[in-house]
Protein backbone atom coordinates (compact mmCIF):
# COMPACT_ATOMS: atom_id res chain seq x y z
CA UNK A 1 0.00 0.00 0.00
CA UNK A 2 1.67 3.54 -1.49
CA UNK A 3 1.75 5.61 1.87
CA UNK A 4 2.45 9.53 2.04
CA UNK A 5 3.39 12.28 4.74
CA UNK A 6 1.41 14.91 5.00
CA UNK A 7 0.99 17.08 8.04
CA UNK A 8 -2.46 18.78 7.10
CA UNK A 9 -5.83 17.07 7.61
CA UNK A 10 -8.39 17.79 4.58
CA UNK A 11 -11.50 18.23 5.98
CA UNK A 12 -14.45 19.73 3.92
CA UNK A 13 -16.12 20.83 6.98
CA UNK A 14 -14.85 24.23 8.04
CA UNK A 15 -13.67 25.34 11.59
CA UNK A 16 -13.25 29.03 11.04
CA UNK A 17 -15.34 31.54 9.86
CA UNK A 18 -13.29 34.05 10.00
CA UNK A 19 -14.07 38.58 9.30
CA UNK A 20 -15.60 38.49 12.43
CA UNK A 21 -14.58 42.58 13.49
CA UNK A 22 -12.04 41.85 16.55
CA UNK A 23 -13.40 38.13 16.84
CA UNK A 24 -11.01 34.98 17.26
CA UNK A 25 -11.66 31.07 17.06
CA UNK A 26 -10.57 28.98 19.12
CA UNK A 27 -10.34 24.76 19.09
CA UNK A 28 -9.93 22.65 22.49
CA UNK A 29 -6.75 21.09 22.88
CA UNK A 30 -7.27 17.30 23.00
CA UNK A 31 -7.15 16.91 26.65
CA UNK A 32 -6.35 19.62 29.52
CA UNK A 33 -3.47 18.93 31.61
CA UNK A 34 -3.78 17.93 34.98
CA UNK A 35 -3.74 20.27 37.75
CA UNK A 36 -0.94 19.51 40.31
CA UNK A 37 -0.71 20.63 43.59
CA UNK A 38 1.59 23.82 44.90
CA UNK A 39 3.59 21.33 46.92
CA UNK A 40 4.71 19.24 43.71
CA UNK A 41 5.91 22.44 41.91
CA UNK A 42 9.55 22.24 41.04
CA UNK A 43 8.74 25.82 40.21
CA UNK A 44 8.38 27.99 43.15
CA UNK A 45 8.71 31.21 41.17
CA UNK A 46 5.83 30.50 39.02
CA UNK A 47 3.77 29.87 42.53
CA UNK A 48 5.19 32.81 43.68
CA UNK A 49 4.49 35.76 40.91
CA UNK A 50 0.89 33.61 40.06
CA UNK A 51 -0.20 34.54 43.38
CA UNK A 52 0.50 38.29 43.38
CA UNK A 53 -1.50 38.99 40.03
CA UNK A 54 -4.25 36.39 39.41
CA UNK A 55 -7.03 39.63 39.99
CA UNK A 56 -4.97 41.66 37.38
CA UNK A 57 -4.89 39.26 35.20
CA UNK A 58 -8.87 38.20 35.46
CA UNK A 59 -9.72 42.05 34.91
CA UNK A 60 -7.59 42.16 31.61
CA UNK A 61 -9.07 38.61 29.89
CA UNK A 62 -12.58 39.86 30.71
CA UNK A 63 -11.96 43.36 28.54
CA UNK A 64 -12.29 40.97 25.50
CA UNK A 65 -10.56 41.86 22.41
CA UNK A 66 -8.38 44.81 22.06
CA UNK A 67 -6.14 46.70 19.57
CA UNK A 68 -2.89 44.72 19.34
CA UNK A 69 -0.14 45.22 22.24
CA UNK A 70 3.46 46.15 22.03
CA UNK A 71 5.97 43.58 23.17
CA UNK A 72 6.37 45.34 25.85
CA UNK A 73 3.12 45.58 26.42
CA UNK A 74 2.18 41.98 26.11
CA UNK A 75 4.64 41.41 29.30
CA UNK A 76 2.44 40.82 31.90
CA UNK A 77 3.61 39.25 35.43
CA UNK A 78 1.90 35.91 35.14
CA UNK A 79 4.22 33.07 34.12
CA UNK A 80 2.69 33.31 30.23
CA UNK A 81 0.20 35.19 27.93
CA UNK A 82 -1.15 33.63 25.16
CA UNK A 83 -2.07 35.96 22.79
CA UNK A 84 -4.41 35.34 20.04
CA UNK A 85 -4.34 37.85 17.37
CA UNK A 86 -5.98 38.60 14.10
CA UNK A 87 -6.37 40.57 10.54
CA UNK A 88 -8.41 40.88 8.26
CA UNK A 89 -8.93 42.64 4.37
CA UNK A 90 -12.05 44.00 3.35
CA UNK A 91 -12.90 45.68 -0.18
CA UNK A 92 -14.94 49.29 0.11
CA UNK A 93 -18.07 47.86 0.08
CA UNK A 94 -17.15 45.30 3.12
CA UNK A 95 -16.65 42.11 1.05
CA UNK A 96 -14.44 40.33 3.39
CA UNK A 97 -11.44 39.05 1.04
CA UNK A 98 -9.12 37.32 3.75
CA UNK A 99 -8.55 36.80 7.42
CA UNK A 100 -6.04 35.25 9.48
CA UNK A 101 -4.88 34.50 13.21
CA UNK A 102 -2.10 33.74 14.95
CA UNK A 103 -0.93 32.63 18.42
CA UNK A 104 1.60 34.19 20.47
CA UNK A 105 3.21 32.97 23.82
CA UNK A 106 5.25 35.00 25.97
CA UNK A 107 7.53 34.73 29.40
CA UNK A 108 6.95 37.21 31.78
CA UNK A 109 10.42 38.57 32.75
CA UNK A 110 11.19 35.72 36.06
CA UNK A 111 10.25 32.82 33.52
CA UNK A 112 12.06 34.45 31.14
CA UNK A 113 15.52 34.84 33.30
CA UNK A 114 14.68 31.26 34.37
CA UNK A 115 14.39 29.36 30.94
CA UNK A 116 15.89 32.30 28.48
CA UNK A 117 16.33 29.36 25.66
CA UNK A 118 12.39 28.56 25.93
CA UNK A 119 12.61 32.21 25.73
CA UNK A 120 14.57 32.84 22.50
CA UNK A 121 12.43 30.05 20.67
CA UNK A 122 9.02 31.76 21.19
CA UNK A 123 9.80 35.00 20.51
CA UNK A 124 11.52 33.63 16.84
CA UNK A 125 7.95 31.61 16.47
CA UNK A 126 6.11 35.51 17.14
CA UNK A 127 8.45 37.12 14.82
CA UNK A 128 7.99 34.68 11.94
CA UNK A 129 4.27 35.19 12.61
CA UNK A 130 3.79 38.33 12.57
CA UNK A 131 5.84 38.45 9.48
CA UNK A 132 2.74 36.91 7.92
CA UNK A 133 -0.11 38.86 9.78
CA UNK A 134 2.10 42.04 8.57
CA UNK A 135 3.00 40.95 4.87
CA UNK A 136 4.49 37.85 3.42
CA UNK A 137 1.97 35.18 3.28
CA UNK A 138 -1.33 37.88 4.59
CA UNK A 139 -0.51 39.98 1.57
CA UNK A 140 -0.01 36.66 -1.20
CA UNK A 141 -3.32 35.01 0.33
CA UNK A 142 -5.16 38.74 -0.35
CA UNK A 143 -3.55 38.14 -4.01
CA UNK A 144 -4.93 34.90 -4.17
CA UNK A 145 -8.44 36.15 -3.26
CA UNK A 146 -8.40 38.61 -5.46
CA UNK A 147 -8.04 36.20 -8.29
CA UNK A 148 -10.53 34.23 -7.61
CA UNK A 149 -13.06 37.00 -7.30
CA UNK A 150 -11.90 38.37 -10.40
CA UNK A 151 -12.34 35.12 -12.33
CA UNK A 152 -16.36 35.25 -10.45
CA UNK A 153 -15.66 33.24 -8.11
CA UNK A 154 -16.44 35.90 -5.01
CA UNK A 155 -18.50 33.18 -3.69
CA UNK A 156 -15.70 31.27 -2.50
CA UNK A 157 -14.44 34.22 -0.31
CA UNK A 158 -13.08 35.03 2.18
CA UNK A 159 -9.56 32.89 1.80
CA UNK A 160 -8.34 32.18 5.68
CA UNK A 161 -5.28 30.65 7.52
CA UNK A 162 -5.58 30.32 11.15
CA UNK A 163 -3.25 28.91 14.59
CA UNK A 164 -5.44 28.43 17.49
CA UNK A 165 -3.24 27.34 20.05
CA UNK A 166 -3.27 26.42 23.89
CA UNK A 167 -0.40 25.75 26.39
CA UNK A 168 -0.87 21.86 27.60
CA UNK A 169 2.33 21.76 29.99
CA UNK A 170 4.84 23.36 31.48
CA UNK A 171 7.34 22.64 33.73
CA UNK A 172 11.48 22.56 34.12
CA UNK A 173 11.05 19.76 31.33
CA UNK A 174 8.42 20.97 28.85
CA UNK A 175 6.72 23.63 26.96
CA UNK A 176 3.66 21.53 25.09
CA UNK A 177 1.91 23.41 22.77
CA UNK A 178 -1.33 21.94 21.20
CA UNK A 179 -4.08 23.07 18.90
CA UNK A 180 -5.36 23.63 15.50
CA UNK A 181 -4.24 24.24 12.11
CA UNK A 182 -7.24 25.62 9.76
CA UNK A 183 -7.09 27.05 5.76
CA UNK A 184 -8.78 27.54 3.32
CA UNK A 185 -6.98 29.06 0.26
CA UNK A 186 -9.63 27.89 -2.69
CA UNK A 187 -10.90 25.35 -3.98
CA UNK A 188 -13.50 22.20 -2.62
CA UNK A 189 -12.22 22.89 0.81
CA UNK A 190 -9.66 24.07 3.27
CA UNK A 191 -7.23 21.65 5.48
CA UNK A 192 -7.36 21.12 8.85
CA UNK A 193 -4.66 19.63 11.30
CA UNK A 194 -4.20 19.41 15.03
CA UNK A 195 -0.88 20.98 16.69
CA UNK A 196 1.14 19.32 19.19
CA UNK A 197 4.75 21.46 19.65
CA UNK A 198 7.03 20.20 22.43
CA UNK A 199 10.03 22.26 23.67
CA UNK A 200 12.96 21.55 25.78
CA UNK A 201 12.12 23.99 29.05
CA UNK A 202 16.22 24.06 29.89
CA UNK A 203 17.41 23.77 25.65
CA UNK A 204 14.65 25.40 23.94
CA UNK A 205 15.52 22.49 21.22
CA UNK A 206 12.00 21.51 19.65
CA UNK A 207 11.80 17.75 20.19
CA UNK A 208 10.53 14.70 17.70
CA UNK A 209 9.48 11.38 18.36
CA UNK A 210 13.39 9.89 18.93
CA UNK A 211 13.58 12.38 21.77
CA UNK A 212 10.60 10.67 23.33
CA UNK A 213 10.92 6.58 22.35
CA UNK A 214 13.71 5.15 23.94
CA UNK A 215 12.53 1.03 22.13
CA UNK A 216 11.37 1.77 19.02
CA UNK A 217 9.73 -2.13 18.79
CA UNK A 218 7.61 -1.54 21.98
CA UNK A 219 6.45 1.76 20.98
CA UNK A 220 5.11 0.87 18.11
CA UNK A 221 3.86 -2.06 19.48
CA UNK A 222 2.49 0.17 21.99
CA UNK A 223 0.51 3.07 19.37
CA UNK A 224 -0.69 -0.39 17.16
CA UNK A 225 -1.99 -2.13 20.17
CA UNK A 226 -4.07 1.40 21.30
CA UNK A 227 -5.32 1.96 17.56
CA UNK A 228 -6.96 -1.19 17.20
CA UNK A 229 -8.47 -1.50 20.70
CA UNK A 230 -10.67 1.56 19.75
CA UNK A 231 -13.74 0.59 18.12
CA UNK A 232 -13.99 3.20 15.81
CA UNK A 233 -10.15 3.92 14.58
CA UNK A 234 -10.00 -0.34 14.10
CA UNK A 235 -13.13 -0.19 12.23
CA UNK A 236 -11.96 2.45 9.72
CA UNK A 237 -8.52 1.16 9.54
CA UNK A 238 -8.84 -2.57 8.85
CA UNK A 239 -10.37 -1.56 4.91
CA UNK A 240 -6.85 0.27 4.64
CA UNK A 241 -4.91 -2.97 4.69
CA UNK A 242 -4.79 -5.88 3.00
CA UNK A 243 -2.95 -7.60 6.28
CA UNK A 244 -3.63 -5.16 9.13
CA UNK A 245 0.47 -6.34 10.77
CA UNK A 246 1.14 -3.80 7.21
CA UNK A 247 0.24 -0.90 9.48
CA UNK A 248 3.18 -1.46 12.05
CA UNK A 249 5.87 -0.97 9.03
CA UNK A 250 3.73 3.07 9.06
CA UNK A 251 4.17 3.51 12.00
CA UNK A 252 7.56 2.04 12.47
CA UNK A 253 8.47 4.32 9.53
CA UNK A 254 6.90 7.34 10.90
CA UNK A 255 9.00 7.15 14.55
CA UNK A 256 12.25 6.17 12.71
CA UNK A 257 12.22 9.44 10.36
CA UNK A 258 10.77 11.45 13.47
CA UNK A 259 8.01 12.46 11.81
CA UNK A 260 5.56 10.46 14.21
CA UNK A 261 4.28 13.57 16.17
CA UNK A 262 4.56 12.65 20.58
CA UNK A 263 4.38 14.33 23.38
CA UNK A 264 3.56 14.22 26.71
CA UNK A 265 1.35 15.90 29.31
CA UNK A 266 -0.86 15.13 32.25
CA UNK A 267 0.86 12.73 33.21
CA UNK A 268 0.08 10.04 29.54
CA UNK A 269 1.59 10.43 26.05
CA UNK A 270 -0.45 11.10 23.13
CA UNK A 271 0.68 10.34 19.68
CA UNK A 272 -0.91 11.62 16.57
CA UNK A 273 -1.72 10.82 12.95
CA UNK A 274 -2.73 13.38 10.58
CA UNK A 275 -4.71 12.58 7.84
CA UNK A 276 -3.26 9.93 4.87
CA UNK A 277 -0.35 8.76 7.46
CA UNK A 278 -2.52 5.68 7.89
CA UNK A 279 -4.97 5.32 5.89
CA UNK A 280 -6.56 7.66 3.21
CA UNK A 281 -8.69 10.80 3.13
CA UNK A 282 -11.83 9.52 4.49
CA UNK A 283 -10.46 7.19 7.22
CA UNK A 284 -9.29 10.86 8.54
CA UNK A 285 -6.26 11.41 11.69
CA UNK A 286 -6.11 9.35 14.67
CA UNK A 287 -4.35 10.77 18.38
CA UNK A 288 -3.82 7.95 20.49
CA UNK A 289 -3.47 8.55 24.00
CA UNK A 290 -1.03 6.22 26.31
CA UNK A 291 -1.38 5.96 30.05
CA UNK A 292 1.75 5.39 31.95
CA UNK A 293 1.11 1.59 31.92
CA UNK A 294 0.74 1.48 28.15
CA UNK A 295 3.45 3.58 27.56
CA UNK A 296 6.04 1.12 26.39
CA UNK A 297 9.43 2.07 24.57
CA UNK A 298 8.35 5.74 25.90
CA UNK A 299 10.99 7.52 27.82
CA UNK A 300 9.20 7.58 31.57
CA UNK A 301 10.83 10.64 32.67
CA UNK A 302 8.22 13.02 30.78
CA UNK A 303 5.39 11.41 32.44
CA UNK A 304 5.47 12.61 35.64
CA UNK A 305 3.93 16.56 34.83
CA UNK A 306 4.61 19.35 37.60
CA UNK A 307 2.27 21.60 35.52
CA UNK A 308 -0.02 24.57 37.62
CA UNK A 309 -3.43 25.17 36.77
CA UNK A 310 -3.76 26.87 33.60
CA UNK A 311 -5.74 29.32 35.14
CA UNK A 312 -3.07 30.08 37.45
CA UNK A 313 -0.24 30.25 35.06
CA UNK A 314 -1.62 31.90 31.71
CA UNK A 315 -3.68 34.72 30.93
CA UNK A 316 -5.21 34.91 27.79
CA UNK A 317 -5.26 38.18 24.99
CA UNK A 318 -7.72 38.18 22.12
CA UNK A 319 -6.51 41.26 19.87
CA UNK A 320 -6.35 42.33 16.46
CA UNK A 321 -4.68 44.11 13.69
CA UNK A 322 -6.29 47.27 11.98
CA UNK A 323 -8.00 45.96 9.05
CA UNK A 324 -6.51 45.89 5.26
CA UNK A 325 -7.94 47.33 2.22
CA UNK A 326 -8.45 45.59 -1.20
CA UNK A 327 -9.21 47.71 -3.99
CA UNK A 328 -12.22 46.13 -5.33
CA UNK A 329 -15.94 46.18 -5.89
CA UNK A 330 -18.03 43.29 -6.15
CA UNK A 331 -19.59 42.55 -9.92
CA UNK A 332 -23.23 43.18 -9.78
CA UNK A 333 -24.71 39.44 -9.60
CA UNK A 334 -27.80 38.22 -12.23
CA UNK A 335 -29.71 35.37 -10.26
CA UNK A 336 -32.22 32.75 -11.64
CA UNK A 337 -34.34 29.82 -10.21
CA UNK A 338 -35.85 28.27 -12.98
CA UNK A 339 -38.77 26.38 -13.13
CA UNK A 340 -39.50 23.11 -13.74
CA UNK A 341 -42.38 22.69 -16.74
CA UNK A 342 -42.17 18.85 -16.71
CA UNK A 343 -40.53 15.98 -16.59
CA UNK A 344 -41.14 15.01 -20.04
CA UNK A 345 -39.59 16.57 -22.99
CA UNK A 346 -40.67 19.95 -23.35
CA UNK A 347 -39.89 23.02 -25.61
CA UNK A 348 -41.47 26.99 -25.93
CA UNK A 349 -39.81 26.52 -29.38
CA UNK A 350 -42.50 24.36 -31.99
CA UNK A 351 -40.06 24.59 -34.73
CA UNK A 352 -36.69 22.39 -35.23
CA UNK A 353 -34.29 23.51 -37.05
CA UNK A 354 -34.33 22.36 -40.88
CA UNK A 355 -30.91 20.90 -41.42
CA UNK A 356 -29.26 18.73 -38.53
CA UNK A 357 -25.23 17.10 -38.30
CA UNK A 358 -24.68 14.13 -40.19
CA UNK A 359 -22.55 12.07 -38.46
CA UNK A 360 -20.84 9.12 -39.86
CA UNK A 361 -19.26 6.06 -37.79
CA UNK A 362 -15.12 5.88 -39.23
CA UNK A 363 -13.70 3.34 -36.26
CA UNK A 364 -13.30 2.23 -33.64
CA UNK A 365 -10.15 1.22 -31.33
CA UNK A 366 -9.69 -0.87 -28.42
CA UNK A 367 -8.72 0.34 -25.23
CA UNK A 368 -8.49 -2.57 -22.81
CA UNK A 369 -6.35 -1.83 -19.49
CA UNK A 370 -6.46 1.44 -20.50
CA UNK A 371 -8.03 4.80 -19.14
CA UNK A 372 -9.86 8.15 -19.99
CA UNK A 373 -6.38 10.00 -19.21
CA UNK A 374 -4.49 7.64 -21.60
CA UNK A 375 -6.48 8.44 -24.46
CA UNK A 376 -6.36 11.79 -23.78
CA UNK A 377 -2.28 12.36 -23.39
CA UNK A 378 -2.25 9.91 -26.61
CA UNK A 379 -4.45 12.63 -28.40
CA UNK A 380 -3.16 15.98 -26.49
CA UNK A 381 -7.17 16.56 -25.69
CA UNK A 382 -8.06 18.58 -22.79
CA UNK A 383 -10.34 16.80 -19.89
CA UNK A 384 -13.47 18.17 -20.06
CA UNK A 385 -15.18 19.51 -16.50
CA UNK A 386 -16.05 21.96 -14.89
CA UNK A 387 -14.97 24.51 -13.81
CA UNK A 388 -13.38 25.50 -17.11
CA UNK A 389 -12.61 28.84 -19.18
CA UNK A 390 -14.50 29.32 -22.30
CA UNK A 391 -12.90 32.89 -24.48
CA UNK A 392 -13.80 35.37 -21.79
CA UNK A 393 -16.43 33.26 -19.88
CA UNK A 394 -15.55 31.17 -16.38
CA UNK A 395 -18.23 28.58 -16.37
CA UNK A 396 -18.42 26.72 -12.81
CA UNK A 397 -20.31 25.46 -10.15
CA UNK A 398 -19.72 27.69 -6.80
CA UNK A 399 -17.60 26.20 -4.10
CA UNK A 400 -20.09 26.84 -1.54
CA UNK A 401 -22.59 24.03 -3.01
CA UNK A 402 -19.67 21.80 -2.19
CA UNK A 403 -21.72 19.96 1.15
CA UNK A 404 -21.78 16.55 -0.83
CA UNK A 405 -20.59 15.64 -4.48
CA UNK A 406 -24.16 14.87 -5.79
CA UNK A 407 -25.09 18.18 -4.25
CA UNK A 408 -23.73 20.27 -7.19
CA UNK A 409 -27.07 22.34 -8.24
CA UNK A 410 -25.60 25.77 -8.41
CA UNK A 411 -24.12 27.40 -11.81
CA UNK A 412 -22.08 30.20 -12.36
CA UNK A 413 -21.23 32.21 -15.51
CA UNK A 414 -18.87 35.06 -15.96
CA UNK A 415 -17.66 36.74 -18.17
CA UNK A 416 -14.06 38.82 -17.65
CA UNK A 417 -14.66 41.14 -20.55
CA UNK A 418 -17.74 42.70 -18.52
CA UNK A 419 -18.27 41.70 -15.15
CA UNK A 420 -20.88 40.02 -15.43
CA UNK A 421 -21.92 37.30 -13.26
CA UNK A 422 -25.20 34.72 -13.58
CA UNK A 423 -25.84 32.22 -11.04
CA UNK A 424 -27.97 30.11 -11.76
CA UNK A 425 -30.49 27.69 -8.87
CA UNK A 426 -31.20 24.80 -10.40
CA UNK A 427 -32.68 22.99 -7.64
CA UNK A 428 -36.57 22.73 -9.20
CA UNK A 429 -34.78 21.51 -12.28
CA UNK A 430 -33.55 18.66 -10.76
CA UNK A 431 -35.20 17.89 -7.68
CA UNK A 432 -39.01 18.97 -9.13
CA UNK A 433 -41.45 19.58 -8.40
CA UNK A 434 -42.66 20.31 -11.89
CA UNK A 435 -45.26 22.31 -13.18
CA UNK A 436 -47.04 19.58 -15.00
CA UNK A 437 -47.53 16.70 -12.57
CA UNK A 438 -46.65 18.13 -9.44
CA UNK A 439 -44.02 14.80 -9.27
CA UNK A 440 -40.29 15.12 -7.40
CA UNK A 441 -37.47 14.05 -8.17
CA UNK A 442 -37.25 9.55 -7.60
CA UNK A 443 -33.64 8.01 -6.40
CA UNK A 444 -31.69 7.26 -3.16
CA UNK A 445 -29.25 11.07 -4.62
CA UNK A 446 -29.72 14.00 -6.09
CA UNK A 447 -29.03 15.23 -9.60
CA UNK A 448 -25.79 17.41 -9.88
CA UNK A 449 -24.84 19.86 -12.63
CA UNK A 450 -22.68 17.64 -14.85
CA UNK A 451 -21.23 20.25 -17.58
CA UNK A 452 -22.39 23.22 -19.37
CA UNK A 453 -21.80 25.55 -22.30
CA UNK A 454 -22.83 28.76 -23.12
CA UNK A 455 -23.42 29.55 -26.62
CA UNK A 456 -25.02 33.12 -27.92
CA UNK A 457 -27.97 33.77 -24.77
CA UNK A 458 -28.36 29.98 -24.15
CA UNK A 459 -26.92 27.86 -21.30
CA UNK A 460 -26.89 24.19 -22.25
CA UNK A 461 -26.28 22.20 -19.19
CA UNK A 462 -26.10 18.45 -18.23
CA UNK A 463 -28.16 17.27 -15.02
CA UNK A 464 -26.75 13.50 -14.02
CA UNK A 465 -27.82 11.07 -12.19
CA UNK A 466 -24.92 8.88 -10.98
CA UNK A 467 -27.35 5.69 -11.11
CA UNK A 468 -29.32 3.12 -12.58
CA UNK A 469 -32.39 4.73 -14.80
CA UNK A 470 -35.21 2.48 -12.97
CA UNK A 471 -34.29 4.80 -9.82
CA UNK A 472 -35.02 7.51 -11.55
CA UNK A 473 -36.08 7.29 -14.58
CA UNK A 474 -36.47 11.36 -15.38
CA UNK A 475 -33.20 12.10 -14.97
CA UNK A 476 -29.62 12.63 -16.94
CA UNK A 477 -31.21 14.65 -19.63
CA UNK A 478 -29.88 18.37 -21.25
CA UNK A 479 -31.70 21.76 -20.54
CA UNK A 480 -31.47 24.92 -22.35
CA UNK A 481 -32.23 28.05 -20.16
CA UNK A 482 -32.47 31.31 -21.53
CA UNK A 483 -30.26 33.93 -19.90
CA UNK A 484 -32.13 37.29 -20.47
CA UNK A 485 -35.17 35.83 -18.41
CA UNK A 486 -33.82 32.27 -16.95
CA UNK A 487 -36.68 30.13 -18.05
CA UNK A 488 -35.94 26.97 -19.47
CA UNK A 489 -36.28 26.78 -23.48
CA UNK A 490 -36.36 23.08 -23.72
CA UNK A 491 -35.50 20.01 -22.10
CA UNK A 492 -34.26 17.05 -23.33
CA UNK A 493 -36.03 13.58 -23.24
CA UNK A 494 -34.55 12.00 -20.24
CA UNK A 495 -31.74 8.88 -20.06
CA UNK A 496 -29.72 10.69 -22.91
CA UNK A 497 -26.90 12.61 -20.75
CA UNK A 498 -24.59 11.19 -18.34
CA UNK A 499 -21.16 11.16 -20.13
CA UNK A 500 -18.71 13.75 -18.56
CA UNK A 501 -19.82 16.74 -21.16
CA UNK A 502 -21.15 16.92 -24.36
CA UNK A 503 -20.36 19.12 -27.82
CA UNK A 504 -22.46 21.27 -30.13
CA UNK A 505 -22.03 21.67 -33.57
CA UNK A 506 -23.97 24.16 -35.44
CA UNK A 507 -27.61 22.36 -35.12
CA UNK A 508 -27.29 19.97 -32.72
CA UNK A 509 -26.32 19.24 -29.74
CA UNK A 510 -24.02 16.14 -29.32
CA UNK A 511 -24.71 13.73 -25.81
CA UNK A 512 -24.33 10.83 -24.64
CA UNK A 513 -25.94 7.90 -22.33
CA UNK A 514 -25.10 4.73 -20.74
CA UNK A 515 -24.50 3.07 -17.14
CA UNK A 516 -24.27 -0.62 -15.90
CA UNK A 517 -26.39 -3.35 -17.46
CA UNK A 518 -28.11 -0.71 -19.37
CA UNK A 519 -28.33 0.11 -23.42
CA UNK A 520 -25.54 2.64 -24.34
CA UNK A 521 -26.18 5.39 -26.87
CA UNK A 522 -24.48 8.52 -28.37
CA UNK A 523 -27.54 10.76 -28.84
CA UNK A 524 -27.94 14.18 -31.58
CA UNK A 525 -30.13 16.55 -30.60
CA UNK A 526 -32.08 19.45 -31.93
CA UNK A 527 -30.47 22.91 -30.86
CA UNK A 528 -33.79 24.53 -31.11
CA UNK A 529 -35.78 22.27 -29.50
CA UNK A 530 -34.01 19.28 -27.37
CA UNK A 531 -35.86 16.84 -29.77
CA UNK A 532 -33.93 13.73 -30.40
CA UNK A 533 -32.80 13.43 -33.88
CA UNK A 534 -30.91 10.34 -33.94
CA UNK A 535 -29.37 7.72 -31.57
CA UNK A 536 -25.78 5.48 -32.04
CA UNK A 537 -25.53 2.23 -31.02
CA UNK A 538 -22.06 2.25 -28.90
CA UNK A 539 -20.62 -0.94 -27.46
CA UNK A 540 -19.70 0.87 -24.09
CA UNK A 541 -20.92 3.59 -22.15
CA UNK A 542 -19.61 7.27 -23.25
CA UNK A 543 -17.35 9.29 -21.07
CA UNK A 544 -16.16 12.11 -22.89
CA UNK A 545 -17.04 13.81 -26.37
CA UNK A 546 -14.27 15.93 -27.92
CA UNK A 547 -15.12 17.81 -31.37
CA UNK A 548 -11.99 18.91 -33.41
CA UNK A 549 -13.35 20.71 -36.85
CA UNK A 550 -15.28 18.15 -38.94
CA UNK A 551 -14.01 15.00 -36.46
CA UNK A 552 -16.03 13.89 -33.55
CA UNK A 553 -13.85 11.54 -30.96
CA UNK A 554 -15.88 9.51 -28.66
CA UNK A 555 -14.12 7.49 -25.41
CA UNK A 556 -16.36 5.13 -23.68
CA UNK A 557 -14.88 3.21 -21.10
CA UNK A 558 -12.71 0.88 -22.82
CA UNK A 559 -12.89 1.94 -26.43
CA UNK A 560 -12.55 4.96 -28.67
CA UNK A 561 -14.49 6.13 -31.52
CA UNK A 562 -14.17 8.42 -34.48
CA UNK A 563 -16.58 9.72 -36.76
CA UNK A 564 -16.99 12.73 -39.24
CA UNK A 565 -19.28 15.70 -38.96
CA UNK A 566 -21.32 17.54 -41.79
CA UNK A 567 -23.51 19.96 -41.63
CA UNK A 568 -27.03 19.74 -43.70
Amino acid sequence: MKKRYIALMLLVTIAFTGCTKGGTATVKPAEPATEATATEVASTEVAEATEETVSAAETKEAEGPTEAASEEEAKLVKPVTIEHQIKQYRSKDGTCFASAGRTYFWLNDEMAAKYPKLNDVLKKRRDEDKKFLDGGGMDEMVSMAEDAANDGGINMLPFYEYTDEDLLRFDDKLFVIGGAYDDFHGGAHGTYNSIYVSIDSQTGEVLDANDFITDRDAAVTAVYDALLADEYYSENLYGEYENIEEMKDVISDEAESGNLIVTSYGGEYYVYFPTYVLGCYAAGDFLVKLTADEAKGFNEDYLTDMTLSMATLTEIRNTSLPDGEVDYTAPEMVEYTPENPSWKHFSVNSTPDELHSTIEFVKKESYKDKFLDDWEIEHGFINQSLPYTDEDLWVFTPMDEVDYFYDFQTLEVANDNTGEVYRFYLNYVMNGPDDEAGEYSKGHMNQYVQYAVKRGNVLYVECKYNGYSNSNPNSSYIVAIDMDTGKLIWRSDPLVANANNFVITDSSLICGYGFTDEKDYLYELDLQTGETVQKIKLDKAPDEFILVGAKLYVFAYDVAYEFDISEG
